[in-house]
């Protein structure tokens, strides 16, 4: 089992450093919990990606792949939850397109408070 907390404090600071694809932050549980099924790494990453959007931390984008010098454009808060449940938004590049999450100001306030405790 992944600690939702945890999920939750990777995925925040991967959202404070850049722009990070959703298959990065499967990535990197994948490093912290070798042992974990992929499947809970996924459903770990998914929930904390949730949390952080019900609570406003972060935003989720989407840019061309073949051009990663673009700005992202917003994932309207309508069609974020169907982003999340489709698996090819997971995939590191599908069709040219790729799904990010940031930090909005809120999330990157929040994460220095805890850094800084």
């Amino acid at each position: 089992m992944i600690p939702p907390s945890v999920a939750f404090n990777i995925a925040l600071s991967s959202a404070t450093e850049d722009y990070a694809g959703l298959h990065e932050l499967v990535w990197e549980l994948n490093s912290r919990f070798q042992s974990e099924s992929l499947a809970t790494k996924y459903e770990a990453a998914c929930g904390a990606l949730r949390t952080l959007l019900r609570g406003r931390y972060i935003s989720l984008y989407e840019r061309d792949a073949n051009q990663l010098s673009s700005n992202p454009a917003e994932i309207p808060e309508d069609k974020q939850q169907e982003v999340l449940c489709n698996p090819v938004s997971w995939y590191p590049e599908y069709g040219g397109r790729e799904v990010l999450f940031a930090a909005t100001e809120y999330g990157q306030a929040e994460y220095e408070k805890q850094t800084d405790a």
